[in-house]
C-alpha cells in the first residue's frame, strides 16, 4: 500500500468519525431530517474569541443583525451574498431582524462626503438604505435586492436604479426619487449616526448581533444568531459538511 493510499483512506476514516460526533451547540440533527436550531442547547455554545459567552438572548424574540457596510466594498459584497444569502434558503432568516447600515468608512471634509472607494459608493449606499425604508415589511425582498445590488459589479448604478428594483416589482422611481433627494440625504445621515457610534472603524463590514460586535469574525453568523436565538426551536436545511466545518 502506497503513501497516498494511505493518507487517503486516512481522510476517509476522520471524515466518518467526524460525521458520528456529537455536533457542539446551538445544533443538532435528526437522521434524514433537516438541521434544528434547539433553542435548549443555545447557551454555551462553541466559540469564537469568545463571543458566543457576550451575546445577550433574543427572548423570544428575532435575532438582531447589523451590518454596518459599504455598497463597493468587496468584504461587505462577500458578507451580503455569501453569507447571509444562505440564511434565506436554509431558514435561519427568519429568526433574525437584519438591518444594513449602507455608509462605512466615510471621511468628513468641508466640501462633502467622501466614501472609501468613491463617489459613486456614496450613490449606491443611498439605494440600500431607500430600499430598506421604503419596503420594511419585507426582509426578504430588500435584502434580494440588496444582493442583487451586491453582485451587479460595473453595472451597478444602472442595476441598483433599475434593474435590481425592476426585477422585485418596485417602482422604480419612488426608489430614484428617495435615493437622489431629501429621504435619500435623511438616511444617510441616519446611517452616518449609527455608524459613527461604533467609534472609528477597523474593518468593513462590521457586525453586531444582539448589540454584541462579531466584528469581522462573520464567517459563522449563523452559528452566532442561533446561539443568540431563545425562540422556540425551528427547523433548517443546512449541509452538513459545510455545519461542520463552521463549527470546529
Amino acid at each position: 500500500m502506497n503513501t497516498s493510499t494511505i493518507l487517503k483512506l486516512s481522510l476517509l476514516v476522520g471524515a466518518a468519525l467526524l460525521v458520528g460526533l456529537h455536533l457542539p451547540s446551538p445544533w443538532r440533527a435528526t437522521p434524514g431530517q433537516p438541521w434544528e436550531v434547539d433553542s435548549t442547547l443555545a447557551a454555551g455554545g462553541g466559540s469564537h474569541d469568545g463571543r458566543h459567552h457576550d451575546l445577550q438572548k433574543s427572548k423570544g424574540k428575532r435575532v438582531e443583525v447589523d451590518v454596518y457596510g459599504e455598497s463597493l466594498c468587496p468584504d461587505t459584497t462577500h458578507a451580503i451574498v455569501d453569507v447571509i444569502g444562505p440564511l434565506f434558503t436554509n431558514g435561519i432568516a427568519s429568526i433574525m431582524k437584519l438591518h444594513y447600515y449602507a455608509y462605512g468608512k466615510v471621511r468628513e471634509t468641508e466640501s462633502g462626503l467622501q466614501c472609501q472607494h468613491g463617489p459613486l459608493e456614496c450613490k449606491m449606499n443611498r439605494y440600500l438604505n431607500c430600499a430598506q425604508e421604503l419596503h420594511p415589511g419585507n426582509q426578504s425582498d430588500w435584502y434580494r435586492y440588496a444582493a442583487c445590488v451586491h453582485r451587479a459589479g460595473r453595472q451597478i448604478e444602472e442595476r441598483a436604479s433599475g434593474g435590481c428594483a425592476e426585477e422585485r416589482g418596485w417602482d422604480t422611481k419612488e426608489l430614484n426619487d428617495c435615493a437622489l433627494g431629501e429621504l435619500g440625504d435623511k438616511l444617510e445621515r441616519k446611517a452616518q449616526k449609527e455608524t459613527k457610534e461604533l467609534g472609528k472603524l477597523s474593518f468593513v463590514p462590521w457586525i453586531l448581533v444582539n448589540d454584541v460586535a462579531i466584528g469581522y469574525d462573520f464567517e459563522p453568523l449563523a452559528k452566532y444568531i442561533c446561539t443568540a436565538y431563545s425562540g422556540p426551536s425551528r427547523h433548517v436545511s443546512w449541509d452538513h459538511r459545510e455545519l461542520l466545518a463552521r463549527s470546529v
